[in-house]
This record gives C-alpha cells, structure tokens and sequence, in this order.
C-alpha cells in the first residue's frame, strides 16, 4: 500500500515568501473546507515543506500581520529548517512512514498530508477513496477526508478533530468557525485555567521525549510554581503562547507556541536530556499580550535517580486576577525570564515580546553569581559612593554584568524600542539573587544617545520573584488604605550616624500624606509587621540604616534599640491571607541585595515577596541621606499624589543623577511591575 492511499488532501498550500497579509486573504477565500495548512518554502540552499492545524497557522498570520506589517508567512510561521515536515514521494510504501507526520509529494508538489496519533485506536479497514471535490488542494483540487487504513504495528494515521472545539467555559462544543472572520466576531469572555504539563515518567539519561502542554480544568498538585491563568476577557482570535524553559535538558523544536484559548487546546514539545542530568526541571510560563498570566514546573527523574513519589501539596493561594489592562499603556514591552541551573553552571535566557512578536533563547556559563552584589558595595564604597572613580568602578561592574548577558537580549530590546516608539517597559522574572541587571552598562543599551546605556536609565524596569510562594504576575494597580512612615532617631550613645533627612522624610509623609507615624523599635515594627487584622493596601516607608553581606547572606535592618533580620521582620503569613504590608519602601542602605537561603529566595527582597508584598523598593548599597530624602519624596509626589507609573517616575528621578555628587539615585532597585500605579483612598 502506497502512502498516497492514506494521505488526507484537505489543505491549503501556501508559499513561505508571501505576505502574512495576503495569505490570510487565501485562505479566507478558500472554496473548500480545509483542515489543514502546508507551506512551501525555498530558498537557494534548499526547498523545505511545514505542516500547520488551520486554526494554528491563522492565528500566527493574524497576529503578525497586524503587529508586524508586510511580514511575511517565514516569519510569522516562524520556519526554520531544523522544524520542517518530513516529505515522502506519493509512491513510497506505507512501511516507510515511521515520524509521527509527512506531506506526501508527487512529481515534487504535495498532494497531502499524514498525521500519525499514537493514542488513536486501531479503525476499521478503510473504505475505497472518495472522488476529489472543487477545493483547496494540489492544483486548487481537495478530496473529503478519507477514513484512517491499517499501519505499521496496527496504530492508525489520523488526523486530529478540528471539526469541533471546546467552549471557554470548558462546558459544550460548538462547530470550528469557518474562517477568521467568524473568530473575530466573537464576543470577549472570561477565560480560567490552569496550567498543564503531562508527566513522561523517569527519563533515561541522554534520552529524547515528549510533552504536552496546555490547560486544565483541576489543578495539578504534583507541580511546582503553579500560576493559575485567570483572564477577564479575551476573544477565540487572541493568542496565548506558552513558552518552555529547561533545566538539565535542551528543547529540539520551537521553544514557544501558541494555544488555543480552551481547555482541550495542547501543545507537544520534543526534549533531549543533557549529558550528565541527574534529573530534569521544566518549566512553561504562558503570556497574553506580553503579560505574564500563568506558569508551572515539572520535576522528572533521569536514569537510577531515586524516583520520588509526587507530592501532592495545597494549591498556591499566591495568585491574583488580573484587570482587563490597557495593552498599549501597561503591559510589558520585553519579558525577560533568567533561571539559573546550578548543576551545569549555567543562566537561561528567553526574550519575549508582544510588539514585535520575539521569541528567543540563550544560555550564558557562569560559576558564580553571588559575587556581583558583594563586589559592587565593595567597589563603590572605597570612592564614596561618588565621584569620577566611583562612576568608572560602577560602569566597569556594568561591563561585567552585560557580558553575561545574551546579545540577542540587546537585540530584542533594539527592535522592541522600534516597534513601540516610547521607553520600553521591561520585566524581569528570575530565580537568580545576586545579579544586578538593571545595572548592565553596554552600548547597545544606547536607545536615548544622551543618557549613560545603564539599562534602568535606557528603560522601565522592574524585576519578579519565580517562585511558587509569590504571587505569579505582579499587579498594575494597588489601592493604598493605609501609609505608614518609620524614621530611625538613633540616640546619642547608638554607633550610627545619625540620619537628619530620615526624620524628614517621615515628617513630610504624614504632613503631606497623613500618614501614620511609627517608632523605629523592635516591638513597634513587629506588632504592625505581624498584626493579626492586617489593612488591606498597606504602604510601608521606613528610613534608617541598613547593612548586607552577600558572602555571608545576611541583611540587617539597624533599629534605634538593635538590629533586626530580614527572616525576623514579619510575622507568619500564608498565601491568599491579606498581607502585613502590600507595598514597601525600604530607604536603608544595602537592603535591596537578595539572597538564596535553603533553596528559597532570601533577604529582604526574597523575604517581603514571600509575605505577600506586590511592589518593594530599596537601594543596593550605601546612599547618602541628603539625596534619599529628596528622591523619596519626589517618587511619592508623583506616584501616589499624581498616579503616574512607577516605572516611568523612577526613571525620571535616576535620570537626575550626577556621579560627582552622588550615585545614590542609581542604587535603587524596584521589584514589581514597571506600570504598577498607586491610588490613595
């Protein structure tokens, strides 16, 4: 039996070269039904052929050619050679079909398509083929769908239903629109998930495999960082991709890839374990418009590694709905997502963008991270912390981060800042504690030619926490019910200096703010820290000295009756529980340094995100207190009494700086989202 016999001819071709736009226009034009797409591509070192599901591939095409005008199906379809569908001549015996799919050629055009499914049940010997209709196939010509025919070792060729798909609510399905058109017409509904990520079982070492993942309608508890997707209104023609980033294995197709927004749609991805992996760590972040809005990780053993048992544990409350955003206004520009694998030494880079449509992965070797946020405080404070050395010590240490840094990072941001025309916002989600990247220096960070290419001064920059004990996507917008201010008034016999600006700084928050005034003591902070009627929307300001060792891990907060650890500030706190304090600003020096304590992200940043804070704010070493107070009080003026972005104004006030007086306003380290706007009630 030859493979044309079992070859379905319901597809449309079209070319790699031609316009998203236009091709759109094909297929919308369509005679016949089609299930299927095939795109021809050639190029002078060869001539390769894709096959895509129909909805899939319209989707893509939509996208680019409304973000990216005169973009072409190459580049929406994102066709690379080492993705192309494997071709068999129409006259090759079934026996030679062992891949999973192939477009069947004869004379060198295709004239369908095989999809091989390993969980279909063995069908019934085929009927004679039906005759051809008018439609959209080889020569313009589309048979209906012929039944599936035996195979080799009895499994069937067969080819998905797309005739029906699941409704949104996961509830009944209805026919697949007929064209695009349909899709758009739809009306915008809620969309609630969770993410899915199937369990391929131990891995033998260097092994290749498969995984699918998509949506379900229970959470799995044998994942980790599990963020529920919960989206207030989306049509069927928006696009969520998801995107794998692995750890102890290398992904062999397409990195990312879009999902149909029901409960049914998956997506395969075929993985290889690295050499010497003693396990494998996956993880799927899914992005809508840019935004993050779901993510979880599967664990899976490699070779004689003891197999543990999944354990099973409570759902992270650590989650929040998002607000239909303001696409253009509020959400991220460039999602930068950096893992560190601390077996092989290595951080893993992926860029993804919204506007353009970017999709791009690095790996970076490098043994040691901790050093960074020792030796910046180290360097600095031999000048001062200003001054012409202090600046070269701090663009020097920029060097250094931006050299571990992918340079299609750089290359990304570029095309982004093209693309939107104003100072990209860009968020940061990593698992790594010790790198400043807001700090790299590199000229390819030069979107304003008159600002220093640091890249908190060429962008909007916030950073995240991916860890399943912080609430997945930091928010856009935070209602403020309560403002506390804490001042340090150390007494005369105390071995700090005393901090004249710091009293100032709590004085102008309740002149101007009314806020609630608090002692700088022990017990005073710990009864607010760990109250047991928390406020709902509390802003923290505290302003005294702080200290870091990076070395050591340790971070102090010096009170005017001792010193008190970041692990001793708050009280117990338990996702989905209302948090002591919801938005922190912490004027100490040194305290934005993290930290890595058991495996668990620590120090004050790790801490207070692990207590529910949706936005923290501190400077990473020393600043001097006559430049801090001014800072503050502007960050407040504008945000909290004008409502502008906190990314755009902290932008503005790094901007100020001038290194022969002070580099405190570079200091400041800001994690949460870039367009985060503070309401006072």
């Amino acid at each position: 039996m030859t493979v044309k016999t079992l070859a379905y001819t319901d597809f449309f071709l079209l070319t790699a070269q031609q316009t998203a736009a236009s091709a759109l226009k094909d297929l919308n034009a369509a005679a016949a039904p089609f299930s299927f797409i095939i795109v021809d591509r050639k190029e002078d070192f060869g001539q390769f052929y894709y096959l895509f599901p129909r909805i899939e591939a319209e989707e893509m095409l939509a996208y680019w050619s409304t973000n990216t005008p005169g973009s072409t199906v190459k580049q929406a379809l994102n066709l690379h050679e080492h993705d192309r569908t494997s071709t068999l001549p129409a006259n090759a015996d079934v026996t030679e079909a062992v891949e999973n799919r192939y477009i069947v050629l004869d004379a060198g055009i295709p004239v369908g398509f095989i999809v091989y499914d390993y969980s279909a049940q063995p069908p019934p010997p085929p009927p004679p083929a039906p005759a051809p209709v008018p439609g959209a196939g080889r020569d313009g010509d589309s048979g209906s769908m012929p039944s599936p025919g035996p195979t080799r070792g009895g499994d069937p060729f067969t080819v998905p239903d797309t005739s029906k798909s699941q409704t949104r609510g996961g509830g009944d399905s209805g026919s697949l629109p007929s064209s695009l058109e349909d899709l758009l017409e739809d009306e915008a509904e809620p969309f609630r998930a969770f993410p899915s990520i199937s369990d391929p079982g131990t891995l033998e070492k260097e092994a290749e495999f498969s995984l699918d993942i998509g949506f379900a309608a229970e959470a799995d508890k044998t994942l980790s960082n599990l963020v529920a997707i919960n989206l207030p209104a989306v049509k069927p023609s928006d696009i969520l991709f998801v995107k794998l980033m692995p750890n102890g294995a290398e992904v062999l197709n397409k990195a990312e890839k879009p999902l149909l927004l029901n409960l049914d749609s998956k997506v395969t991805f075929r993985c290889k374990v690295l050499s010497g992996a003693k396990e494998v760590s996956l993880t799927a972040i899914y992005t809508f418009k840019g935004q993050l809005v779901g993510m979880a990780t599967r664990t899976i053993p490699v070779g004689e590694t003891p197999a543990l048992q999944p354990v099973e544990k409570p759902l992270s409350k650590c989650q929040l709905s998002l607000p239909e955003l303001d696409y253009e206004q509020e959400a991220i520009d460039l999602l930068t997502t950096v893992m560190w694998d601390p077996v092989a030494k290595k951080l893993h880079w992926s860029m993804q963008a919204h506007k353009p449509h970017i999709d791009l992965d690095a790996e970076i070797k490098i043994d040691n991270t901790r050093e960074f946020a020792a030796k910046i405080g180290q360097e600095l404070g031999r000048e001062g912390y200003k001054g012409r050395a202090a600046f070269n010590a701090l663009r020097t240490l920029g060097q250094a981060i931006a050299a571990h840094m992918p340079a299609n990072f750089f290359e990304a941001l570029k095309d982004v800042h093209a693309a939107v025309k104003r100072v990209p916002k860009v968020l940061i989600l990593t698992d790594e504690a010790y790198i400043p990247w807001e700090l790299a220096y590199h000229p390819d960070l030069r979107l304003d030619p008159d600002i220093d290419p640091f890249l908190h001064l060429q962008t909007q920059t916030g950073r995240w926490w991916a860890n399943d004990r912080v609430t997945g996507s930091p928010p856009t917008g935070l209602t403020v019910n309560l403002l506390s201010a804490l001042a340090a008034d150390y007494p005369p016999d105390s071995s700090h200096n005393p901090l004249v600006e710091a009293i100032a700084e709590k004085k102008y928050l309740v002149d101007h703010f009314k806020a609630r005034a608090v002692a700088a003591k022990k017990e005073d902070l710990l009864d607010l820290t760990g109250s047991d009627k928390p406020v709902a929307g509390h802003l923290m300001h505290m302003a005294l000295h702080g200290f870091s060792k990076p070395d050591l891990n340790e971070q102090l907060l010096a009170l005017e009756d001792g010193d008190l650890s970041a692990e001793a500030l708050f009280g117990p706190y338990f996702c989905g529980d209302v948090p002591a304090i919801s938005f922190l600003f912490l004027n100490a020096c040194q305290v934005a340094t993290a930290g890595n304590t058991l495996g668990q992200a620590s120090g004050f940043p790790g801490i207070v995100l692990t207590k529910g804070v949706l936005g923290f704010l501190a400077p990473l070493w020393n600043v001097h207190d006559v430049i801090a107070r001014p800072f503050s009080e502007a960050f407040y003026e504008e945000t909290l009494g004008k409502g502008r972005p906190i990314g755009e104004v902290l932008l503005e006030l790094r901007r100020k700086f001038d290194y022969k007086t002070s580099l405190t306003q570079l200091a400041y380290i800001y994690y949460g989202h870039p367009a985060l706007k503070l309401k006072k009630t």
